[in-house]
């Protein structure tokens, strides 16, 4: 049997970071919205956190919201 490759802890660690940055800017987004900023600023957060998405690997995301990171918890 197989067992299946396993991510390197710093690719853990790297993937929790960039997930936590993007939980946090995505609540600043949604806090920019309610307190009616400018499209401009909106605009620039949501710029940041789809380049944040773009660190993000799908699979470690996946076993991170599993339970499986570092932490323990998403």
């Amino acid at each position: 049997m197989k067992v299946p490759d396993l991510p390197r802890l710093e690719n853990l660690d790297e993937a929790e970071e960039a997930i936590a940055q993007r939980e946090r800017l995505t609540r600043v987004k949604d806090f920019l919205v309610l307190q009616g900023a400018e499209e401009e600023l909106v605009s620039a957060v949501e710029e940041a956190i789809d380049d944040i998405k773009q660190w993000i690997d799908p699979e470690l995301e996946e076993l991170i919201e599993r339970g499986g990171g570092r932490s323990g918890t998403a």
